[in-house]
């Protein structure tokens, strides 16, 4: 009687652990799967020719155009951000990424009017585009992903069509 005992409790134990591995395995999936969805520019089209490079960017869910990229060979999430009229970087982020906060000046935001500090960035990648010596601002009050503003865009032509927005440098 122990022995049957024994062997029910084993097979209890499996089929627990075979539940929660399985719940695991779901959310792991569930959270690439959201991830996906807001991030949807893991390996974003680019194409090169003589004398441009452009990025194709797809729309995520909320309707963003987000992607990878880095400010001064650190790792950097750029949200493109027409309304700003530089490129936006949180404090947190300036700080890792060795920016300097040059001169306080006020910004009007969806919040209300704050204090930024101005700074240069010397090198700006995304994808196959670079920008070099652009104005950009610190914001203390920002967390998540850098403004990529009007400071760094105004050097592109941006096209969008059905959720696809097109960033393309012209190479002199």
């Amino acid at each position: 009687m122990s022995e049957n005992k024994s062997g029910q409790r084993l097979g209890q134990a499996f089929w627990i652990g075979f539940w929660v591995l399985l719940l695991l395995l779901l959310t792991v999936l569930f959270n690439q799967w959201q991830e996906g969805r807001r991030y949807p520019n893991q390996d974003p089209v680019t194409l090169r020719e003589a004398n441009s490079r452009t990025l194709e960017l797809q729309r995520n869910q909320q309707g963003h155009y987000i992607a990878h990229g880095s400010i001064n060979r650190v790792a950097a999430t750029f949200l493109v951000d027409t309304g700003a009229t530089d490129i936006v970087i949180p404090a947190k982020q300036a700080l890792r990424m060795g920016l300097t906060m040059n001169q306080p000046g006020r910004a009007r935001t969806a919040n209300g009017v704050i204090t930024v500090y101005r700074t240069r960035i010397d090198e700006l990648r995304l994808g196959p585009l670079v920008l070099r010596d652009l104005n950009a601002s610190i914001n203390q009050h920002m967390d998540g992903d850098i403004l990529l503003g009007m400071s760094a865009l105004q050097r592109l032509e941006l096209r969008q069509h059905q959720g696809v927005l097109s960033l393309t440098q012209r190479i002199p």
